[in-house]
């Protein structure tokens, strides 16, 4: 079974996911607990983004960059036809120092000012 998250996959756990309040979340042990089948997590932006590639605007394109927003800023980077999968999203790249608190608990990232969530709580 595949999972999409946002936040960081790692050993079946999601780190950092700002938006679900939580610092490291063990997604596969939850599941693994219902379900006995493989479980395979990736972070949200990077599925969208080689949905957009195989079937979407960068279909046979070898470069490109997907930026995907919604409750937060999800990103993929295509280099040579492949997922750059080092590359993380580009929400919580600060983009004004001292700036407005971001759910990571830094202050000024991109995610702060235009996600959805941002846009839609704009005074």
């Amino acid at each position: 079974m595949a999972f999409l998250f946002h936040g960081r996959p790692k050993n079946g756990c999601i780190e950092q996911a700002a938006n679900l309040q939580g610092e490291k979340i063990n997604i596969e042990g939850l599941v693994k607990q219902i379900i006995d089948k493989p479980i395979f997590l990736k972070n949200d932006g990077m599925c969208a983004g080689i949905a957009e590639k195989e079937y979407g605007a960068l279909k046979g394109c070898n470069n490109g960059v997907f930026l995907g927003i919604g409750t937060g800023i999800g990103t993929a980077v295509f280099l040579r036809g492949k997922l750059v999968e080092e590359v993380r999203s580009a929400g919580h790249m600060i983009i004004e120092r001292n700036g407005k608190l971001c759910n990571c608990g830094k202050h000024g990232c991109y995610e702060a000012y235009a996600s959805m969530k941002a846009l839609k709580t704009r005074n």
